[in-house]
């Protein structure tokens, strides 16, 4: 599918409302909790809460939003368990106070977040990015969770491995279009199910975007992690992880993953093949009772 066709569609997904639409958005949790707001230190996080049980905070991407999780994806976990979202800091109802901020920085919100909300030792679930951010908090307040799980991530540097120098220069160069974001995230042949996620998470009205301006200080942040070495070695990790990947993964590679599992203490390592950054939509039938599992085991 071109890139033009890209845009149209989601286009389309995005202004069009169908009935049956609007019935799945009524039935869904993720589409129909309301949003709040709560102060992390110096900035205000918002926040959505829904189901009952142990909870779990999920910890979004490079220029996502908490409205882009999947919630078909979302919901089934929240039968069992309280489920958090939340937009990283700058995006949505989240302020944001600094200049410039790193990974370390958006960490630490999360940390503050689970804090606040006085949420008993949640699972930590990132992806992306959020993978990045995931990690910090789990290596800088290992008694704030009780179990991870990295989707589509990568250690920092010097272990990251990096993409090809074409999706570098994308990445990193001037801000990609909803198209050329859309496009990496499931494989040519999987047009279908990057449809039908579309449709999905796009059931929630108004739907938030990342400000050009937070975007670029996520990018920033982004390339800190992945160029710069620190602190967060993957070995530093001590609770239960579970890591899953797509093997056509172009913009995270999942060598990342396999660096991951070796260093991270006892961790799980899924892979799935024909499954790309977004994986975890894609094959969310599987991927969810994986996750539900781990969770109730950590195995």
């Amino acid at each position: 599918m071109t890139r033009v066709r890209l845009a149209v569609v989601a286009a389309a997904v995005l202004v069009l409302a169908m009935p049956s639409a609007a019935q799945a958005a009524a039935a869904s949790p993720a589409i129909t909790a309301k949003t709040k707001t709560v102060e992390a230190g110096k900035i205000r996080l918002g926040y959505r809460s829904f189901g009952k049980g142990p909870p779990i905070v999920f910890v979004m991407g490079l220029f996502g939003t908490m409205d882009n999780w999947d919630p078909a994806f979302l919901d089934p976990l929240a039968r069992h368990h309280r489920v958090i979202v939340f937009d990283n800091r700058g995006v949505g109802r989240s302020t944001n106070t600094k200049a410039s901020f790193t990974m370390h920085d958006m960490g630490e919100d999360a940390a503050i977040l689970i804090k606040a909300l006085k949420l008993d030792k949640p699972a930590l679930v990132g992806w992306s990015m959020g993978g990045f951010i995931a990690q910090d908090v789990a290596v800088n307040h290992p008694r704030l969770i009780s179990r991870l799980v990295l989707n589509s991530t990568g250690p920092q540097a010097p272990r990251f491995v990096a993409p090809s120098p074409e999706v570098t220069a994308k990445l990193f160069g001037p801000l990609p279009t909803l198209a050329e974001i859309l496009s990496t995230l499931f494989p040519p042949d999987q047009q279908a199910a990057l449809q039908d996620w579309i449709g999905r998470f796009t059931m929630r009205r108004p739907l938030e975007l990342v400000p050009p301006s937070t975007a670029n200080k996520q990018k920033l942040a982004v390339a800190g992690w992945v160029a710069s070495p620190g602190t967060d070695d993957p070995k530093r990790i001590k609770v239960p992880t579970l890591i899953g990947a797509g093997l056509e993964d172009t913009l995270v590679p999942p060598a990342n993953s396999r660096v991951l599992a070796k260093r991270i203490p006892h961790a799980k390592l899924k892979l799935y093949p024909d499954a790309s950054h977004a994986f975890l939509f894609q094959e969310r039938k599987t991927w969810v009772p994986r996750i539900e599992r781990f969770l109730k085991t950590g195995r």
